[in-house]
């Protein structure tokens, strides 16, 4: 069996001519006639169910598919879900916009929860970011309430583990001599404080003066970090 897996953001841009198209041709590629195709749709909005050809004495093809429509999912139904997909997918489903905040850190959670390797989790916690959307005070209020109030795991770096966070950023200081991965190292620092505690303007240029700097300083900053427990700690470890 062979699932042919589709994402469209926008519905009115689905082709189910290019679809079938698709199947057809994998089919005839892989010889397997047992071809699922299944299209997930960001946003509803119309598009083709089926496409027939024929007339009128013979159907010669009737094709059509499975369709995954996150936004006519219930979120609350997915909130506490062991599927790493439907949970990382939490922002894009059907939800209150009073709830967006709650569904957020559900969503985090559920992305350290069920994915162990670092890289997957950064790049997924921007695909959360992304779709999530908060404002810049949803952000502050999740500061206020979230990141305070679960502990290490939400508190540290919100979806990091310690380990997970520090081999992320050995892997960037290990390649550190050229000056665009100290950039890259930064940016990730950046971030990562802008998250804990929430980055003045003047501090996050100050950050990106470090670049400049030799690498043991980022070293010392990426260990430093760890043990940071408020925004006076950056400070005085930044000597300002």
């Amino acid at each position: 069996m062979l699932f042919v897996i589709e994402e469209e953001t926008q519905a009115s841009r689905f082709s189910i001519h290019r679809l079938a198209h698709y199947c057809l041709d994998l089919a005839e590629l892989m010889k397997i006639d047992c071809v699922v195709p299944v299209v997930i749709f960001l946003n509803t909005g119309k598009r083709a169910e089926t496409q027939t050809l024929g007339d009128d004495r013979h159907t010669y093809l009737n094709f059509n598919y499975l369709a995954c429509d996150l936004k006519q999912r219930s979120a609350e139904d997915y909130k506490d879900s062991n599927n790493i997909v439907a949970r990382l997918n939490l922002p894009n489903m059907y939800h209150a916009r009073q709830y967006r905040l709650q569904l957020y850190p559900a969503a985090q959670l559920g992305l350290v929860r069920n994915e162990t390797a670092p890289n997957k989790i950064r790049k997924y916690s921007d695909f959360i970011d992304y779709y999530a959307d908060l404002t810049e005070q949803e952000v502050i209020e999740y500061q206020q309430h979230y990141q305070t109030k679960e502990g290490d795991l939400m508190g540290m770096v919100k979806i990091w583990t310690e380990e997970g966070l520090q081999q992320g950023l050995e892997q960037v200081l290990e390649q550190g001599e050229k000056i665009g991965k100290k950039k890259e190292c930064i940016a990730l620092l950046t971030r990562i404080l802008r998250r804990k505690f929430g980055l003045q303007p003047a501090l996050e240029i100050v950050l990106q003066q470090l670049p400049k700097q030799e690498m043991e300083r980022l070293e010392d900053l990426v260990d430093a970090l760890l043990d940071f427990t408020d925004i006076k700690d950056l400070e005085n470890w930044l000597g300002l």
